[in-house]
């Protein structure tokens, strides 16, 4: 072999193991798209200087990650004095809430005085470490003190079918239930029965004021009188309130057939589907959305607060896309809010309020925004009036139908 030709061979050798290996400053351009940067990796970094090492603390938020509010579910490392700490992985520009516990939420993160915070925010923008001072805890003794209850409530337990866990529930009648007994009533069905009537049961330490609420409203004459029907949730509540999976089928159908013949069986309830309600946030407003579109002769009416419509795996948009409208008449309040998770659940109330208007000309529903508004029991609390206003409006007969 010539020398020009030994020199040539050696060029094209060189330069294709460069395109091979990457070599310099260059990438590689057959490097597979799978290894582009998907995450951020965030370390959460807790101190607690009234706390002894072998303390077991815990770290809840708003995602699977984060164990969905599972206060026992992702536990801190001893680091040092004083300090705990875990790194986690997030999706790139996920925003996510979190809190810390010791286990269950009778004891968590509390400021100087005691009180309970509001969720942290944070946002998963780059690799980083978010730094906690934990001043204070809440005590079990504070917190296992009676709850602030207004009205009549009956408490009723063991309600369960071969499908899904079983569960108490809490009904609330409203003011005069007792007295005027040829009287009937509409009946709101509530998901996460544990948070809307007492802060002592409440999952967070805040209820929905559901019967203050209620209790206010109705008399001073600006909603009609209901009763309420809280369904308390279970371990299994991220796949229960799911309707895109099979055991949130299986939900629905555990309230169509046990919970609420049960009810209409043991209360003066107007039992027709123009009378019955469902609510909920969260997991719980997509379910509550879910169970009118899927079964509005069942169920007419909705709140739907925060819903988790369109997000990570769960996707109701396309299940509305794909089908008809409810034959019979419904309505739907939905609202959220703007600060945290609310930014995460924006796109997908977007595209489902599009689907709504766009597609099948459907406008049997409001839309309400606070932007100043978390994910949070405090804040569906402040903007229930307004839903049950549109939904409960005073009427002047509520005799028996």
């Amino acid at each position: 072999m010539k020398k020009f030709e030994v020199l040539t061979f050696m060029l094209l050798t060189v330069s294709f193991l460069t395109l091979l290996t990457g070599c310099g400053q260059s990438q590689s351009p057959f490097q597979s798209q799978s290894q582009k940067q998907t995450s951020h990796n965030i370390t959460f970094e807790l101190h607690s200087p009234t706390l002894t090492p072998n303390a077991d603390i815990y770290i809840t938020g708003s995602n699977q990650v984060l164990g969905n509010w599972q206060p026992d579910s992702v536990p801190l490392s001893y680091l040092r004095e004083d300090t705990w700490q875990i790194t986690l992985p997030f999706n790139i520009n996920e925003s996510f809430e979190f809190k810390f516990t010791q286990g269950d939420w009778s004891v968590e993160i509390a400021d100087k005085n005691g009180s309970v915070l509001p969720n942290f925010v944070g946002l998963a923008d780059k690799d980083k470490t978010i730094v906690i001072k934990a001043e204070q805890w809440t005590s079990k003794s504070q917190n296992t003190l009676s709850g602030q209850i207004t009205g009549t409530v009956e408490y009723h337990q063991h309600f369960s079918s071969e499908d899904i866990l079983e569960r108490d529930i809490i009904v609330w009648l409203p003011p005069g239930y007792n007295k005027d007994m040829q009287q009937s009533y509409p009946v709101l069905y509530m998901h996460d029965g544990q948070n809307i009537i007492d802060p002592a049961t409440s999952s967070f330490g805040v209820d929905w004021q559901m019967d203050e609420t209620s209790t206010d409203m109705m008399n001073n004459n600006e909603m009609e009188k209901i009763i309420i029907v809280g369904i308390n949730n279970s371990k299994d509540r991220s796949t229960e309130l799911d309707p895109t999976l099979k055991q949130g089928q299986q939900y629905m159908d555990f309230v169509i057939n046990i919970i609420k013949p049960f009810i209409d069986s043991n209360y003066r309830t107007k039992p027709k589907a123009e009378y019955t309600a469902v609510g909920g946030s969260s997991m719980g407003g997509i379910m509550s959305f879910a169970m009118v579109w899927q079964y509005p002769q069942i169920f007419s009416k909705a709140i739907v607060m925060s819903p988790a419509l369109k997000v990570d795996h769960i996707d109701y948009v396309s299940v509305v896309q794909n089908s008809n409208i409810p034959s019979t008449p419904v309505y739907f309040y939905i609202d959220n809010g703007g600060i945290g998770l609310e930014q995460k659940l924006q796109p997908g109330i977007d595209e489902m309020l599009q689907v709504l208007t766009k597609q099948h000309k459907f406008e049997q529903f409001t839309w309400v925004q606070d932007v100043d508004g978390r994910h949070s029991e405090a804040d569906w609390a402040k903007r229930l009036p307004q839903a049950f206003k549109i939904l409960f409006p005073k009427v002047t007969d509520n005799k028996n139908n």
